[in-house]
């Protein structure tokens, strides 16, 4: 990946911070590929305060498995969603670098 190309991820990713979480469950041309949140987990984060991109990323994962019915399986396709953003769990850059 040239340069430009990581600048541009970067900025886009920083520019869906303030985006409500729908964002991360709608399919749009240039997301076709990507894993998307179901509908019915962003009502559930929604039910719990959590309204935009930056909102969930602010909570951890205790607090987010401390949702009814958030167990492994979900925070699993939560993390995924956010990967695909450019977002990576502390844990996982470690992993990557060794």
């Amino acid at each position: 990946m040239i340069a430009s190309q990581r600048n541009e991820l970067k900025a886009q990713r920083f520019d869906i911070l303030d985006k409500p979480l729908v964002i991360l469950s709608e399919a749009s041309e240039d997301m076709a590929t990507r894993t998307l949140l179901p509908v019915r987990t962003v009502n559930a984060l929604e039910a719990h305060g959590i309204y935009t991109v930056e909102d969930l990323l602010n909570k951890t994962e205790q607090e987010l498995r401390s949702i009814p019915n958030f167990g492994d399986k979900t925070m699993s396709l939560i993390f995924s969603v956010l990967e695909e953003f450019g977002f990576y769990r502390t844990s996982k850059l470690r992993d990557t670098k060794t």
